[in-house]
Formats: structure tokens, C-alpha cells, sequence
């Protein structure tokens, strides 16, 4: 198992450095990353690196331009660019998923939300390359050809 970014911060230095960055805008933060019930990154997360038998859980994290928590207007929707190689099952309120991969490749997660809690409409959109890569081997099998005279 590897990846390509591994972040250990307290909420509070994470939420303070993502300030800085990316210039006190609002946006959603993919704040945890899962596998096998344990977390393994938590921060801003932009690319992981699974083999084509893990699953991963997401979550992401809205901020308000201070780095507060803030809410959404609506249930955040989930997708990956490429269905074949990963699929996306979203939580029943949205801030949350489960990425089942399928077969090696390079694909990205999205998650998009309304920001706007009234009327109106501000997108709200966060995305993650995700890689997929051949597993350890399992098992082997010996594969024999057809049995033919010796040339003696």
C-alpha cells in the first residue's frame, strides 16, 4: 500500500495552513481518507495511490473563509471521471463516500455543493486524482501446454 501524500496535522494548524494557501476563498477540503477502518491521511488531500482490490473512505470538510466548519445547501454529489476503473458510493448526507477500485488506471473524484444557503447557487467543487496499481500477487498457478513426444 502506498500513496502519494500523507498529512498529520491538528484540525486547527490543517484549517490554518489551507487559510494561507489558498487565499481565505471557500472550498471544500477532502479532510480523510480510510482503508481497511484506518485513517491513514488527514488534511488536504489531493492524490492517492490504490491497488485494484482496496477501497477507500472519503470525507470532505466545508470551510468558511476563516477555515470554519460551514454548511452546505443540499446533499454534495459525488462522481468519477472513469466508472470502470472506480466507483463512488456516497453517504445518505453527502459529506462522505466509499471509492471501490476496479482496475488499473488513472481516474478523478469529484464532489461538487451548493455554498449558497439561500435561493441562489454558488458551486462549491473539490477533486482528487486517484491511481490505481496491480496488487501484491495472491496466487499462482502453473499452466501446463500439451504433452508431445520427446525427440530422441
Amino acid at each position: 500500500m502506498s500513496f502519494k501524500l500523507t498529512i498529520k496535522a491538528s484540525d486547527d494548524d490543517a484549517r490554518a495552513l489551507l487559510n494561507q494557501l489558498q487565499g481565505n476563498q471557500p472550498r471544500i477540503l477532502f479532510y480523510r481518507a480510510t482503508i481497511n477502518n484506518l485513517t491513514v491521511i488527514e488534511g488536504d488531500i489531493t492524490m492517492l495511490i490504490l491497488t485494484n482490490s482496496q477501497q477507500v473512505d472519503l470525507a470532505i470538510k466545508p470551510l468558511d473563509k476563516r477555515g470554519k466548519p460551514a454548511q452546505v445547501d443540499g446533499v454534495p454529489v459525488w462522481a468519477c471521471s472513469d466508472p470502470l476503473l472506480a466507483t463512488v458510493e456516497p453517504s445518505e448526507d453527502g459529506l462522505s463516500c466509499v471509492v471501490k477500485a476496479l482496475d488499473n488506471g488513472s481516474a478523478q473524484i469529484s464532489v461538487s455543493a451548493d455554498a449558497d444557503l439561500g435561493e441562489g447557487v454558488r458551486a462549491l467543487t473539490g477533486t482528487l486524482d486517484l491511481e490505481i496499481v496491480s496488487g501484491e500477487a495472491a496466487s499462482l498457478s502453473i499452466i501446463a501446454g500439451t504433452p508431445q513426444e520427446q525427440v530422441l
